[in-house]
């Protein structure tokens, strides 16, 4: 099938024919674009032809899917780059809302801040938070539920 030669050469292609298989699910059109993105892959030319051609079969699609794909690029971070080559290949106008696909360029900008701002972990810009110091907690004092400290600044008598 050629997939370690794709694999090398840093293709995405269907296995099959890709009209039928994205036929079969549109949603596979999302995910090849992902895939590419996230792998920094280029589609292969008859695989991007039926990714075009079966756009419009994202409509077809229920939300709640829709929003997990969605959900899905985030926890990956590839969300940003992904509107982006959905706006390219012509999926983005059969994916998102019309008044999000309208302001591509501005929702592309607001995603790549997210991403930046809060980077996924093992992400180049992710920084481990500091490990919480542990501390002998002592037990609650008079009229104290668990988990209060003491009331007179951290000090018993």
């Amino acid at each position: 099938l050629g997939g370690l030669e794709d694999l090398q050469e840093g293709i995405v292609r269907i296995i099959g024919d890709p009209y039928r298989r994205f036929a079969e699910d549109p949603v596979r059109t999302l995910r090849a674009v992902e895939f590419a993105c996230r792998l920094d892959f280029s589609i292969e030319e008859q695989t991007l032809a039926a990714l075009r051609f079966a756009a419009p079969g994202l409509a077809t699609v229920p939300p709640s899917r829709m929003r997990e794909e969605l959900r899905g690029l985030y926890t990956k971070g590839t969300t940003s780059k992904v509107v982006a080559a959905a706006r390219e290949t012509g999926l983005l106008e059969h994916w998102l809302p019309a008044n999000v696909h309208r302001q591509a360029d501005k929702v592309i900008t607001l995603l790549a801040g997210i991403e930046q701002s809060f980077p996924l972990p093992g992400s180049p810009g992710h920084h481990r938070p500091a490990a919480p110091r542990h501390q002998r907690s002592l037990p609650p004092g008079p009229g104290q539920l668990p988990g209060q400290g003491p009331r007179d600044g951290g000090k018993r008598t």
